[in-house]
């Protein structure tokens, strides 16, 4: 595995896909929680938890993320450890590109990236218990 520096733009050129994608997301969001804070009711955003009654390896996201802004982190971690986890690096990473406009750039051999796969497999599958264990 090698890691390496490269200097490039503070700002990324955001695909503007992404860009609707978020913005879709947000306003989602915002919606759900306005209706909630309404009516008194949860609104749930899952698709995949009202067809199955499982909840998805995602489920507790958008909560985690309303308890960030609540400045509530260990509640926020708790509704989903792996989500959490990796909001938190890749706002470090994003926060030192903006900052000394440099990201990291990683290479694997072959035999590494197929461990790095099995490794991501196997954290999105243990995280997926927990949810459904925990948070469901």
């Amino acid at each position: 595995m090698k890691f390496k520096f490269v200097r490039v733009k503070r700002l990324p050129d955001w695909p503007a896909w992404a860009v609707v994608v978020v913005l879709l997301w947000l306003a989602l969001v915002s919606a759900a929680v306005y209706l909630s804070t309404k009516t008194g009711k949860y609104v749930d955003l899952c698709l995949f938890r009202r067809i199955t009654r499982i909840p998805c390896p995602t489920c507790g996201s958008t909560r985690s993320v309303l308890s960030i802004f609540e400045g509530n982190f260990f509640q926020a971690f708790m509704f989903n450890p792996l989500l959490f986890i990796t909001g938190f690096i890749f706002s470090i990473i994003f926060g030192a590109r903006i900052l000394f406009a440099k990201k990291i750039n990683m290479s694997f051999s072959k035999i590494e990236m197929k461990f790095v796969w099995i490794a991501l497999v196997f954290l999105l599958l243990v995280n997926w218990v927990y949810v459904i264990a925990s948070v469901g």
